[in-house]
């Protein structure tokens, strides 16, 4: 099982939504979903539908601790109360970043949790077995059993031993964020993580990560001197996947024309997969179309097509 990690801006739903509704990916992805805008209703419904028309049931996070639900201080059941009287199918989740708060939000969405049966917890900090342990005493006592915890973990053994649930996740981060798209320019093919071909022979039901955007919080909105275009494939050799950075141009770049400069990082990228026989994927599609017609799509729709090339890659390898 595969569950990639992310936060619901609007490119990021577009990407999963776009993913589910082309039959790319199917039940055996089950989308992390940290909704990061008070208006949920502008893009979560659609989302949902199209998710429940494939049997894919995601994972929504009630407790964010990004955007502007987190930063709302009258928000704080947003999440809950958006998806309390729905009827959508998804297994609400609690994020769990430290034993302190725990208790007191797993009281605020108790009546959540109840309700729909299952639910799971996201530990992405690499919590230690201490924390992990009180936490599920916390669930324990209030007679509520997790059936999945995603967790940033090195040792199956030792989450196992803390926490006997039905499902284990590992939660991997491989992608190395840089200050500046410049300094992409230098980087050459990079491994990128084997964790997804030896997940299951560790013990983990699943894999879950944050594709080429990387656990990092940011709201955007400056125009790059460079464009870069991350992507991940298959290295053809050994069972691992790889990473480039595809870019416009050095550190030496100035701003504005970034059509051309998509442009310029989107024909490097459309030669490499050529070249290496890179098999085609609904993100790389979208990127050969914009190159063949010259257009510019804008930035957020580049990193869409980016993260859905990932997931897709990565749920064919999950399910083989």
């Amino acid at each position: 099982m595969y569950f990639p990690y992310l936060r619901g801006k609007q490119n990021e739903l577009l990407a999963i939504r776009e993913l589910a509704a082309e039959g790319i990916i199917g039940e055996s992805v089950r989308p992390i979903i940290e909704p990061v805008k008070v208006n949920l209703s502008s893009g979560m419904p659609r989302l949902m539908e199209a998710l429940s028309g494939k049997n894919i049931v995601p994972l929504v996070i009630l407790n964010p601790k990004v955007g502007e639900i987190a930063e709302d201080q009258h928000g704080v059941s947003t999440v809950s109360d958006f998806f309390f009287d729905s009827k959508f199918n998804y297994e609400p989740t609690l994020l769990l970043d430290s034993v302190e708060g725990f208790e007191h939000q797993v009281s605020q969405h108790q009546a959540v949790l109840e309700k729909t049966g299952r639910f799971a917890v996201v530990a992405p900090g690499g919590p230690g077995v201490e924390t992990l342990q009180t936490a599920r005493k916390i669930l324990d006592n209030q007679n509520l059993v997790p059936s999945t915890l995603v967790v940033a973990a090195q040792s199956y053994s030792r989450v196992k031993r803390a926490w006997d649930t039905s499902e284990l996740v590992t939660l991997v981060d491989p992608f190395k964020p840089e200050d500046r798209n410049a300094d992409y320019v230098n980087n050459g093919e990079e491994e990128f993580s084997d964790e997804y071909f030896y997940f299951s022979d560790d013990g983990w039901n699943g894999v879950s990560d944050h594709q080429t955007i990387g656990a990092g919080w940011t709201v955007g909105g400056f125009t790059p001197r460079v464009v870069a275009i991350h992507w991940t494939y298959k290295d053809p050799q050994v069972d691992r996947i790889m990473i480039r950075h595809f870019t416009s141009g050095g550190v030496e770049s100035l701003q504005g024309d970034v059509a051309s400069k998509f442009l310029t990082a989107a024909q490097h990228l459309v030669r490499f997969l050529d070249a290496h026989r890179i098999p085609d994927t609904l993100g790389s599609r979208q990127i050969r179309r914009h190159v063949g017609n010259e257009t510019f799509p804008g930035l957020g729709p580049v990193k869409k097509f980016s993260i859905e090339n990932h997931i897709e890659l990565i749920a064919r390898v999950a399910e083989s």
